[in-house]
């Protein structure tokens, strides 16, 4: 979920595996580094992004970032509906995000998958099956009627809770 220039993780679920990247619930990470807060940042215009990136820059304690770059990858991840990070907060790790349908007016939320670098590296292709597949559940609301017609696609009240998953 966004939260200024962060982004904060409200719900968690842990892998199983024995090698993994744990993330707490609470965590709050700065919004311009993992995949969850470009996939977020990619609902924003491109000014809007500019304009945090500048403030971000004329902080001290921020590394600056490159705003024509992290553009151009927004445009990325609005194209092929996810992002990817590498190494971004934590070494050797990697996260796949997609964004979450919600209703207008509410905050926007992402659910990823993260885990160790090389097996999400390894298991890329069926971790955004598995992820698009999520989304297509009528449970969280992205399905369309047979007639293929638009319907609202917002999730019941319950299942407005973004999450973050370790990896397969």
């Amino acid at each position: 979920m966004k939260h200024g220039w962060s982004l904060d993780y409200i719900r968690v679920l842990q892998s199983l595996a024995p090698v993994r990247f744990e993330i707490k619930p609470g965590s709050r990470r700065p919004i311009w580094l993992p995949a969850t807060g470009k996939v977020l940042l990619a609902q924003l215009s491109d000014d809007t992004v500019a304009a945090l990136l500048r403030r971000v820059n004329s902080e001290p304690e921020h590394q600056r970032v490159q705003i024509d770059t992290f553009l151009k990858e927004l445009e990325q991840v609005r194209l092929q509906g996810y992002a990817i990070s590498e190494g971004s907060i934590v070494p050797d790790t990697a996260m796949i995000a997609m964004a979450l349908p919600v209703q207008e007016g509410h905050r926007p939320l992402a659910m990823a998958v993260s885990g160790p670098l090389e097996r999400m590296r390894r298991n890329r292709g069926k971790t955004l099956t598995t992820m698009r597949r999520t989304l297509k559940d009528p449970i969280m609301g992205a399905a369309r009627p047979k007639d293929g017609s638009e319907t609202n696609t917002t999730p019941p009240s319950h299942y407005r809770q973004g999450w973050v998953r370790d990896s397969l």
